[in-house]
């Protein structure tokens, strides 16, 4: 047997000796090129691996499929080598993502408080709750010191929003390290604001809501011809609350359907099915009728797709409102250990604060519940948030972006010499004396310049008049500018986290000097990753630059990442600098891998992609519009190998790129 593929081999070595010199380029027989003549061909036939000696060593198949079922790390090693610098870190080391603690209370305090001494217990009714905690939380803005407010572990029922304000040095968390106490809001609003305060920490508390604001049933009965579908709510959800107004939509709402999915024996959104927000009238939904002796809601589905009796879905009566966990202006600010279960709206809000630092916290569904939605919003949303460190948490079953990181454009109104004047309609951030401004033009996001100011002459509400270090272009045209201070860019370390099961966006990074590391990110709808800047009604930015995405696992999705910019009029090459996309596996998505346009400086390099955009676009990766930007190294494994598969797309408007080694391999 050992002779025969001895015999075999050499035949086969021989036959590809024959095809180099009857066609003069050396192709591997699977591979399907269908490259632009701008660039060098970048499907070469693979290198050849060597053999690694290790006893414990495993075939590359073993290996892609092991990385493949598991959203935790794999101590794996391949008895040949991949284009992979190491197979063993991609995802999320387990050992930490359950056990590792970074941020310590002191030892002592010197003022420590019991909130049952203040009338704070499980038995108090909600308001009378509410309100002693927030009378006990004004009186702490004058005590100096440190401070721990201590709750001794069990149920907190809250009917107004709980407010910090002006404290400094200030340590929340339950009477038992590691066991949580619950907060409990019977009332759909902010459940906790944290303002203008200084070294804020909260620890060991879950927080849900009674009743919840998102429900969830079965498909009972629809009609393609009325575009309408009966839901059987679940007997968990007490329609006849007051909240739900009679079970009909009376303000912002959602609507999801779910699929059974075996990688996480869980049910996540079928994005072949109806996902529907209610702002979109050609495309949104609206509830019918209610009958709660049957409990049965009738809903009109705007552009259905065609269900199946007996289908889950969940249906949401709130969705961006509220916020369970909001911090403002807040000199360094830690969360950990803390359980969302669910929020009427974003789960945890912070703007203007300097330092954020998020471990081991988890927005998943309660244990026991029949509900499939977390947060009806975003799990983390951060505006103007100089430093956020993300670590050892998860973002699960969230309808919007698991995690939404940006600052603001500020409209440039005039230029007069180096004096300018620019505003902001979304929000008011601080501009500094020293801070340094890059100026895009909206129509298609060039570069115009960077600058300093020198001063700040005039501040009315959101509108600043700053004198720059020199003058934008001929100090006159003001035309659809925009200008962003990269002094408060969001530097975003997001390590060792699980992002899944969900509708929308894993991350939006709109930020700077920023590490998306060690993460896995599966069962997601809507662009896992989107690094990009664009110009719509949100004016978010600022543009990214030096974002390194790496040892991250990307399961399930449909697609994964997608880096790119769109002005008033169109795009621009180049105008994202240096994003680094390096030793990822991405596995069984739905579309188009890594979709890339408008980089500068940047690499793409070492990913292992598996059995990946078989049921959309057949193509793994896709590039354009870009300068001076490496795509090396990439391998796409596949099971089979359909007709017209591309590895790697390439459009126009490439200059001094380098394409080259991106190869696929079929396995047998």
């Amino acid at each position: 047997m050992k002779n025969v593929c001895r015999i075999s081999a050499l035949l086969l070595a021989l036959l590809m000796l024959v095809s180099l010199f009857a066609c003069g380029e050396g192709k591997d027989p699977s591979t399907e090129s269908q490259e632009s003549s701008q660039i060098p061909s970048s499907e070469e036939s693979l290198p050849e691996e060597s053999e690694t000696g290790d006893n414990n060593a495993v075939s590359v198949k073993e290996a892609i499929q092991t990385l493949s079922s598991s959203l935790f790390q794999n101590n794996i090693v391949t008895k040949k080598s991949t284009v992979a610098t190491d197979l063993s870190v991609m995802g999320v080391d387990q050992d930490k993502y359950d056990n590792e603690m970074l941020y310590p209370y002191p030892d002592t305090f010197d003022h420590v408080y019991n909130v049952n001494d203040y009338g704070i217990t499980p038995e108090q009714e909600p308001v009378q709750n509410s309100k002693k905690l927030n009378a006990l939380f004004e009186e702490l803005a004058s005590v100096e010191g440190t401070k721990k407010v201590m709750f001794p572990v069990g149920d907190y029922r809250f009917k107004t929003t709980l407010n910090i304000e002006n404290v400094s040095d200030l340590y929340i968390c339950s009477d038992t390290y590691g066991q949580c106490f619950n907060i409990i809001f019977t009332n759909w609003i902010h459940a906790m604001q944290v303002n203008n305060s200084q070294n804020v920490h909260l620890r060991d508390y879950t927080l849900d809501y009674d009743p919840s604001s998102t429900v969830a049933g079965e498909i009972v009965s629809y009609s393609m011809a009325n575009k309408t579908i009966t839901v059987r709510i679940y007997d968990e959800f007490d329609m006849t609350n007051t909240l739900y107004h009679g079970g009909l939509f009376f303000t912002t709402h959602s609507y999801m359907e779910y699929v059974w999915d075996e990688l996480t024996q869980d049910y996540v959104p079928d994005w072949q099915g109806n996902l529907k927000y209610d702002w979109d009238p050609t495309n949104g939904c609206e509830t019918l009728s209610y009958d709660n002796d049957t409990r049965l809601l009738t809903l009109q589905i705007n552009a259905m797709a065609e269900p199946f009796v007996g289908k889950k879905v969940s249906v949401s009566y709130t969705e961006h409102q509220n916020f369970g966990l909001a911090a403002s202006h807040v000199d360094k600010f830690y969360l950990e250990n803390v359980f969302f279960y669910h929020t009427c709206g974003m789960g945890f809000g912070v703007s203007c604060c300097s330092e954020v630092y998020v471990n081991h916290f988890r927005i998943d569904l309660k244990p026991g519940s029949t509900r499939l939605m977390t947060c009806t919003a975003d799990g983390l949303h951060s505006t103007d948030v100089q430093k956020l460190v993300v670590t050892n948490s998860c973002f699960r079953h969230t309808h919007d972006d698991a995690l939404n990181v940006k600052s603001w454009y500020k409209d440039i109104t005039s230029i007069t010499n180096t004096t300018i004047v620019c505003s902001s309609t979304s929000a008011n951030f601080p501009m500094n004396e020293g801070d340094e401004l890059e100026v895009f033009d909206s129509k298609d996001f060039h570069l115009v310049g960077t600058y300093k100011i020198v001063k700040v002459l005039e501040v009315t509400g959101a509108t600043y008049k700053l004198k720059l270090d020199k003058k934008i272009g001929d100090g006159s045209n003001v035309s659809g500018y925009l200008l962003a201070n990269t002094s408060r860019g969001t530097r975003l370390t997001f390590k060792n986290n699980l992002v899944g099961n969900k509708r929308n966006r894993g991350i939006l990074v709109q930020c700077r000097e920023s590490h998306i590391e060690n993460n896995t990110f599966y069962n997601i709808v809507h662009g896992t990753l989107c690094i990009y800047t664009i110009r719509d009604s949100a004016s978010e930015g600022i543009c990214p630059k030096n974002i390194y995405v790496e040892n991250n696992k990307f399961l399930q999705n449909v697609s994964d990442i997608n880096c790119y910019t769109w002005g008033t009029s169109g795009k621009s090459a180049g105008v994202m600098r240096n994003i680094y996309i390096r030793n990822n596996f991405f596995g069984s998505n739905h579309n188009t891998c890594m979709g890339m346009y408008g980089l500068g400086d940047s690499e793409i390099t070492n990913n292992i992609l598996y059995n990946t955009a078989l049921e959309g676009s057949l193509q793994a990766m896709s590039l354009s519009l870009s300068v001076n930007t490496i795509v090396k190294d990439n391998t796409v494994y596949l099971d089979e190998n359909p007709r017209n598969y591309v590895v790697l797309a390439k459009g126009g408007n490439l200059e001094n790129c380098t394409v080259e080694a991106n190869n696929k391999k079929l396995f047998e």
